[in-house]
């Protein structure tokens, strides 16, 4: 389970494996999802057909606006590096 603290409560962002089912582009493919966050500004999901790790971020003004980022595993490890420097800097 994952969560984070926000000033003094704890929110669990984790959903149980709560799958999803899409149509892309209005026609014959389904896609499988897996929804791992939901937040008011991104959603983390895992696509079972490709493996891949979809983050979807959205800017948080009035008209909201969407970018959806799909990651491979190769990837994936290098955000996990990057967000271990990004925890090791700021703690300093």
């Amino acid at each position: 389970m994952v969560s984070y603290v926000d000033g003094q409560s704890q929110k669990s962002l984790l959903y149980d494996f709560q799958i999803e089912t899409k149509q892309a582009g209005g026609g014959g493919t389904q896609m499988k999802w897996i929804t791992l966050l939901d937040h008011e500004l991104m959603n983390i999901r895992l696509d079972q057909d490709d493996k891949s790790l979809l983050i979807e971020v959205n800017d948080g003004g009035i008209s909201t606006e969407y970018v959806t980022v799909r990651l491979g595993i190769d990837d994936v490890k290098l955000l996990e590096e990057v967000l271990k420097e990004y925890k090791k800097r700021i703690s300093e």
